[in-house]
Parts: structure tokens; C-alpha cells; sequence
């Protein structure tokens, strides 16, 4: 996985599917998958109440374009399909989203993928973005093609996800051609604390 120094976006909880939280396996390029991780929410929904959520926002801090929480939630009492997140994106995706969003990303002492690391966090793999809906390009726009299967699906991890940025970015901009109303898709990569 290549992450250097790029941005984090923000964090949040996730509910992960797995066999008894199925997505739908039509929206999955390797079918075999059974647990699925994205920054869609509607792919992995939020677990905790909306009122519970909007006091953290309210009260530590405040949520960018993604929905995603601009500080690491506190959340001590996770059960076993709730985890924590974070998300990040390379400096150059980072601009283009901040120049259409006018949105903020992390400051301080959580703010780079080298933050993460030295914070005990473990890159979970990389998610496809819709810059103009804040969907999953990966996980939120199938049914896919027997060809695209076949070429991206050996290179889709236990979590749905891809490993290497440069899978990420083909995908991306193959996917942007096929259905150019969700175009342009960028990667983001997904963190969990362990």
C-alpha cells in the first residue's frame, strides 16, 4: 500500500457487513466477500443514533462533506460490527475536493496517514469515490460487467476493498468512462483502530 503523508478526512463509526449483514452481492466484485467495509454510508451505515451523533458533532467537533467526524469519535463500547474509521486521500485529491467543497479536513496532531501509523491505526484498503454523489464507486455502482470482474476482482481484498493505489486509480478511471455521470472517482483509503 503507498500512503506517505496524505490527508485524513475525517472519522467516524461503521456497521460492517458480513453473513448476517449482507450487501447486496451484485455490488460486489468478488461475490466471495463476506465482510464489506466502505466510507458510504450507505454501504456501512452509521451504528449509533442520530441524535447521539449530532451531539458530537455539536459538542467536539464538526463534520466535512463526507459525513465524516473532523476528530476521532470516543465511542469505548463498540459490539462486534462496529468499529472505527478513518479515511484518507492523497494531497492532490484532497484540492480537488476542498476547491468543489470548500470543506475542512483534519488538523492538529491526527492529520496525516503518518499520524495514523504512529497512533496504531491499520489501513484496511482502498474505497472509490463519486466526487459529485459521495458514493462508493467500488461499492454502490454495480451490477459489473463479466470483463470488469474479471480484471479487478483478483485484486479485491477480504473488505471489498483494493490494496494497491494504482489498482484504485485504473478502476477510478475506467468505471468514470463506463458511467461518466458518476465521474470523476477517486480513491480513499480506509483505516480501522485496532
Amino acid at each position: 500500500m503507498l500512503y506517505d503523508n496524505d490527508r485524513i478526512m475525517g472519522f467516524d463509526l461503521r456497521v460492517v457487513r458480513d453473513a448476517d449483514n449482507p450487501w447486496f452481492p451484485e455490488y460486489l466484485l468478488r461475490e466471495d466477500v463476506k465482510t464489506v467495509v466502505s466510507v458510504d454510508p450507505l454501504v456501512c451505515p452509521i451504528p449509533i443514533s442520530e441524535q447521539t451523533r449530532r451531539s458530537q458533532i455539536d459538542n467536539r467537533s464538526k463534520e466535512n462533506f463526507f459525513g465524516l467526524l473532523m476528530s476521532p469519535p470516543q465511542i469505548s463500547t463498540l459490539g462486534p460490527h462496529e468499529f472505527k474509521i478513518a479515511v484518507s486521500i492523497s494531497e492532490e485529491v484532497h484540492i480537488k475536493f476542498t476547491e468543489k467543497f470548500s470543506a475542512p479536513s483534519t488538523s492538529g496532531s491526527l492529520s496525516t496517514t503518518s499520524d495514523l501509523i504512529s497512533d496504531g491505526w491499520i489501513p484496511l484498503g482502498y474505497d472509490v469515490i463519486d466526487i459529485n454523489r459521495l458514493i462508493s464507486g467500488l461499492l454502490n455502482c454495480g451490477p459489473y460487467s463479466v470483463e470488469l470482474k474479471e480484471r479487478f476482482a483478483p485484486h479485491i481484498n477480504r473488505f471489498g476493498l483494493f490494496d494497491e493505489l494504482s489498482i484504485a486509480k485504473k478502476y477510478a478511471e475506467i468505471r468514470g468512462i463506463e458511467i461518466p455521470a458518476h465521474s470523476p472517482f477517486y480513491p480513499a483509503l480506509l483505516w480501522k483502530k485496532p
